[in-house]
């Protein structure tokens, strides 16, 4: 019983505290106006599950057509003016065209130096220009017709088997962050386990290459004869991780990012 009058005294000396260096930190960012957040969760309490969008457009009646809300621990700008965001998206489309700094990016894309995280600048427009001029040409997708078709016809099977299955709707805490940091660590030993398959496959690549052994080119082929041969000529020098990187893209928008579309 005195631990938790302790806890509760603890908390209640320290809470208004908390809350006016939120108040503090918000007011220095001169962010948009918005309701008022709670520690931790920010606004999500106020979103609902069912209708959020419903929600946001009430907000919107309040404190107008541009407004900050606090998603949890993530700072966002919520638009709903059609005007105001053509304007941002005329005047302000290279901020706009950012990602933000996540965790999985940090972690999985070795410091999000792949194409899919990685923020607008020299880098991804270098890296782009090479993924749709020589990975993505239509010279190379028209090649792998036939094992488009296989798998095509692979996945419908799969939807047609697999449609009266159902998941979980929330399969990630926004909190597991920092209650027990098992995220993090998660995705660390998948991001070791993964760039060792994909070191091996490199290495395969490399060995292939150099004794002129390659029955037949694929991309990675592409990328490390680009990487020894040209990369010179590039602004940025293309590096053995980013590489990995994109293959790693090419490989979950290949086989994950599609099929949940299309299911």
């Amino acid at each position: 019983m005195e631990v938790s009058s302790s806890i509760f005294t603890f908390f209640l000396t320290f809470l208004p505290l908390l809350l006016a260096i939120v108040k503090k930190h918000n007011k220095s960012k001169k962010l948009p106006p918005g309701p008022w957040k709670l520690p931790i969760i920010g606004n999500l309490h106020q979103l609902g599950i069912s209708r959020p969008y419903i929600t946001l457009k009430e907000l919107s009646k309040k404190y107008g057509p541009l407004m900050h809300l606090k998603l949890g621990e993530r700072s966002t700008i919520v638009i709903s003016s059609y005007k105001i965001l053509k304007e941002l998206m005329k005047t302000s489309d290279t901020i706009l065209s950012h990602r933000p700094e996540l965790l999985v990016s940090e972690t999985m894309a070795y410091n999000g130096g792949d194409i899919a995280f990685a923020p607008y600048g020299d880098y991804w427009k270098q890296m782009r220009k090479i993924c749709t001029s020589e990975l993505l040409s239509t010279k190379r997708i028209h090649s792998n017709y036939p094992l488009m078709e296989e798998e095509i016809s692979r996945l419908v099977k799969n939807i047609i088997r697999s449609h009266h299955l159902k998941g979980n709707r929330w399969n990630d805490l926004f909190l597991d962050r920092y209650i027990t940091g098992s995220n993090q660590k998660l995705l660390k030993m998948h991001h070791e386990l993964c760039d060792c398959i994909l070191e091996e496959i490199v290495h395969v690549h490399q060995e292939s290459i150099r004794k002129n052994n390659v029955d037949e080119e694929d991309r990675l082929h592409l990328l490390l004869r680009i990487r020894e041969k040209v990369s010179h000529k590039f602004q940025i020098p293309i590096t053995r991780d980013n590489i990995k990187d994109i293959i790693l893209d090419m490989f979950i928008g290949g086989t994950d990012t599609t099929p949940i579309l299309v299911e």
